[in-house]
């Protein structure tokens, strides 16, 4: 299972960056849809340096969510204000990042239960947000879902993860649904994304 991760910069040159995106993908980037761009780098970046796999082999379900049609690899891809991330696995993954900022009232009750009130906010929330990816199924409330969490490591009722608290101002999680050894966080530096894309 690998984890990656890189901060945002400036992109000198944004076609070659674009032409790491599944053709699909590309069709609704947004005008300035900085984050896709960089977990789409990071992926492409991994799958061939790891599995020897192209981010082209990319394909959408009819609700979008992407997968690799034909291979045993799993991915999930999550982006904050600040920074992408990229998990890429032998089995169905989830992860999110967030970046620290001032969360309202209202959204702490949608996304912690009444036992978690007051416990640390972005643990939970990308916890939660990852397990949403892992499943696909976004009809449960983001407070139903529970996790024991224990140091860095989470365990839920269907669900183990970890979390990542080393990334300046960010807290980030990845989850499965059966228990996995703990994968370190790599970090690329935005520079490495340039060149790798340059090359393509």
């Amino acid at each position: 299972m690998f984890l990656a991760y890189t901060p945002y910069t400036s992109i000198p040159d944004m076609d070659a960056f674009k032409a790491l995106l599944p053709s699909a993908r590309l069709a609704r980037l947004e005008e300035d849809d900085s984050g896709a761009l960089f977990c789409y780098a990071l992926l492409a970046l991994v799958l061939e340096r790891h599995f020897a796999l192209s981010a082209q082999e990319i394909v959408y379900t009819d609700s979008g969510l992407p997968y690799l049609l034909g291979f045993p690899v799993h991915f999930s891809l999550s982006h904050s204000k600040t920074h992408a991330l990229c998990a890429v696995s032998d089995m169905p993954v989830g992860c999110d990042i967030e970046t620290h900022r001032p969360i309202s009232a209202h959204t702490i009750r949608r996304v912690l239960a009444d036992t978690e009130q007051g416990a640390d906010f972005f643990a939970y929330w990308t916890l939660k947000e990852s397990y949403f990816k892992l499943k696909g199924d976004l009809s449960q409330a983001f407070s139903a879902i529970r996790f024991a969490l224990t140091d860095n490591t989470a365990i839920g009722e269907d669900a183990y993860g970890f979390l990542y608290r080393e990334i300046p101002d960010c807290t980030a999680a990845i989850v499965a649904g059966a228990p996995f050894s703990r994968p370190a966080l790599q970090f690329f530096s935005p520079e490495q994304l340039f060149s790798y894309a340059a090359e393509k």
